[in-house]
């Protein structure tokens, strides 16, 4: 096992001044940069200190798994547990969450601790320097299911070639289809054996391309948007294989929301935990048993003959074989569907693209036996497309989606019909739904105009491993003489995103500093909103909403905003969602942005490179989308109906799922859905938080929509943001010029 002296010796250096770096002690900059690739190279592990610790035999042992949501993995504990107990021996368990960044952290201070021995179900089998880590520092260990190719450590898993086999064959001689197969991660051994085994089958049946959907997420959630996907296309398979039970759960709820026969339609099957478990059962998915408590107990065991006589141990690779009728396939009973008592044929809703109800609306068909025909328009025209249609007291749409902060422009012209308009129709529970959300979104005039069925606000991602990182932090603290962190005022942010720029700062990790999303005329202006609600002196009357453009303020924070642009991305019009995609590669170190375009952050992977905080100054817009009901509809009763469902909690964690983050506060109380969107927890806060995004010129003098005055707004900020992006930064003088040009534009009779 490496010491420090290799350490010393490797970096060129002596070993108190390694020492001195270890305990953070003044260390020059090229000496730690050499200091630090040493012991990544090295594979280093720090003791812990103290003469008792190196002196007395630890009996602990380290479990390292990557979560214990699913029942397989329970079962394995669960058995390890049980024969550790027997044997008098204690054990820390640490869940990995599938970041291999964590996982070497805990590794390496269950090897500073000096544990008697380690279990590991590993989330990077195919990085052999862990394992070499392990084994020069003479820990024993055993992995479970998961191991580097052609590697000699002891090993337990399970045979899941041949349980897929059989399972492809009972299922398709049943069903005679061809199957397809949803499977994790093609980088682990235990599903390129599944797969293995799936193709092999379903060759012998005569499929010559048998079809394979890999996920990175074993979970309910992915299911359930792979369930999505698959109702969405003309593909709809009979069978459904998974190497998953929770995949499969969320392939299920996929087929309920949209009324997929399962009895009569698909064949549903996934690898099981272990034998007769009833707890974990459902009669629309056929479960094989696979031996998860043989595994934890031959796993423990293994381990501890090789604790107790490591001189005569031999490395063993164990497969641990299934029962012979692990994948008979029982009959299944047909049911019933309900009878439906339907109503009117048809309900037309005017939305815009990009609509995330669309793929659960087969739910609503089901309840009410209604079709929803939606007339999809970019939300750029949406607002007058609503305002022509409706003027003229068209009936063609029943339901109209629009932005939250339209409702008062739609509301005075009399679009709207009031929820209540039957003195029993409607009544709304505010304690249903995320603080701050339907009172300014859908109340007005003492009556509830609408419904949400989006709610989100603005966050601030950044990438936490450039924040962590130990150079980057050394450099940044000698140049600014603070300690770099997380921005809190935009001045810091500025600040940072200079500093992470690679044109300005060589050693910066990132491209650019921060990416701005212009993409649609609201951002721009929400861009804005943030830094001037940030003042405490901002220009907006609380009450009347009357904004004072030409103040100090607006124009400060004007500049702020267009000093961020040197060192964003390029292109500032970005959509929200490849902002966040450029953070997760790595070419921005930030991104504030509407915390439903951040999806894409949902595997534990990443979880220890994006970190998430409330945007500097602490004041975030508000948005959403909400329905109304045209007054000129001929079917208001049935329009209501589909309003609420919309906006209930039985679509709260698929919406969120799929991007649509709804307003309903069941979202955002789900362990599950926590477990992929860590940031809910600050999302709730920022709600609190959170300012609409209504106002009005104090000098127009004609009744201007709220449209009108952002659109006016976007625009000239948009302007001089190409010029910022261009080299020619504006000064003072130009910004009230053209926020006095706002103005005067808004003034025109």
């Amino acid at each position: 096992m490496p010491t420090i002296k290799d350490v010393a010796k490797k970096a060129g250096v002596s070993t108190a001044t390694v020492s001195y770096y270890l305990n953070h002690k003044p260390v020059s900059e090229e000496k730690a940069s050499r200091i630090a690739a040493a012991i990544r190279e090295l594979n280093y592990v720090i003791q812990s200190p103290g003469r008792d610790l190196r002196t007395r035999k630890n009996r602990t042992i380290g479990i390292v798994f990557p979560n214990i949501s699913d029942p397989y993995y329970q079962k394995i504990i669960q058995s390890v547990k049980l024969f550790l107990a027997q044997h008098n021996r204690l054990f820390s368990l640490i869940l990995s969450d599938n970041d291999p960044d964590y996982e070497n952290q805990i590794l390496q201070d269950f090897i500073g601790r000096k544990c008697a021995g380690i279990l590991l179900y590993s989330c990077q089998p195919h990085r052999p320097e862990v394992f070499a880590m392990l084994e020069s520092s003479g820990i024993p260990f055993v992995l479970i299911d998961r191991k580097p190719e052609d590697s000699h450590y002891n090993y337990v898993g399970c045979d899941n070639y041949s349980l897929f086999y059989e399972l492809t064959l009972n299922c398709c001689r049943r069903k005679r289809a061809e199957p397809l197969l949803i499977c994790g991660s093609s980088v682990y051994p235990e599903h390129q054996a599944a797969c293995e085994g799936f193709t092999e089958a379903a060759h012998s049946l005569k499929y010559s391309k048998p079809r394979i959907i890999f996920s990175d997420s074993l979970s309910r959630e992915e299911g359930f948007r792979i369930g999505m996907q698959l109702c969405k296309t003309l593909y709809r398979p009979s069978i459904l294989l998974s190497t998953s039970f929770l995949l499969a759960e969320g392939l299920l709820y996929a087929m309920r929301l949209n009324h997929v026969n399962l009895d009569r339609d698909i064949f549903l099957a996934t690898a099981g935990d272990c034998e007769d478990d009833v707890f974990y059962s459902n009669p629309l998915i056929y479960k094989t048993s696979r031996p998860a408590f043989r595994i934890g107990e031959t796993a423990a065991r293994l381990l501890l003959d090789n604790i107790h006589a490591p001189q005569d141990f031999v490395c063993k690779s164990l497969t641990i074989l299934n029962e012979p009728d692990a994948c008979e396939i029982p009959e299944k009973s047909p049911s019933s569907a309900p009878a439906v008592i339907k109503s009117c044929d048809q309900l037309n809703v005017l939305t815009t693209d990009g609509y995330q109800l669309k793929s659960l609306m087969a739910d609503f068909y089901a309840r009410e036996h209604i079709t929803i025909k939606t007339t999809d328009v970019p939300s750029e025209e949406l607002y007058h497309i609503i305002d022509k249609e409706l003027a003229r007291k068209s009936p063609s749409y029943d339901i109209i989606s629009f932005d939250m902060p339209y409702i008062a422009d739609f509301v005075r012209r009399g679009y709207l019909l009031p929820l209540d308009f039957r003195e029993d129709s409607f009544q709304a529970d505010a304690g249903e739904y995320v603080p701050g959300v339907l009172n300014p979104a859908c109340r007005f005039y003492g009556h509830y105009y609408a419904l949400p069925y989006l709610a989100s606000t603005q966050l601030l991602f950044y990438r936490k491993d450039f924040f962590t990182e130990e150079n980057i932090c050394r450099q940044y603290e000698k140049q600014y003489q603070i300690p770099l962190s997380v921005p809190i005022n935009w001045q810091q942010y500025n600040q940072l995103s200079q500093f992470f720029t690679r044109s300005v700062n060589p050693h910066s990790p990132s491209l650019y500093g921060n990416a701005l999303n212009f993409y649609y005329s609201s951002l721009a202006v929400c861009a804005f909103w943030n830094r001037l609600f940030a003042s405490p002196n901002h220009p907006v009357h609380p009450i009347t909403r009357q904004l004072e453009l030409t103040s100090p303020i607006a124009v400060q924070s004007l500049r702020q905003l267009l000093e961020s642009i040197p060192f964003s991305f390029p292109n500032i019009r970005l959509y929200p969602m490849d902002c966040i995609r450029k953070l997760i590669r790595g070419e921005v170190s930030m991104v504030v942005t509407f915390f439903n375009h951040a999806t894409e952050i949902r595997y534990p992977s990443l979880f220890g490179k994006i970190g998430y905080a409330q945007i500097p100054g602490g004041a975030p817009v508000l948005g959403g989308w909400v329905h109304g009901i045209n007054r000129y509809s001929a079917h208001p009763e049935e329009a209501l109906r589909y309003i609420k469902w919309a906006s209930s909690d039985r679509l709260a964690v698929p919406q969120a799922i799929l991007g649509g983050h709804s307003p309903h506060l069941n979202a955002y109380h789900d362990y599950n859905l926590l477990s992929h969107y860590p940031w809910l927890s600050v999302a709730l806060q920022a709600f609190q938080l959170a300012r609409t995004r209504q106002f009005v010129t104090s000098s127009h003098s004609r009744n201007l929509s709220s449209r009108d005055v952002e659109y006016k707004l976007a625009s000239e900020i948009c302007l001089l943001a190409d010029q910022a992006a261009a080299g020619h930064m504006p000064d003072d003088g130009a910004l009230l010029r053209a926020l006095s040009r706002i103005e005067s534009d808004l003034a025109e009779p």
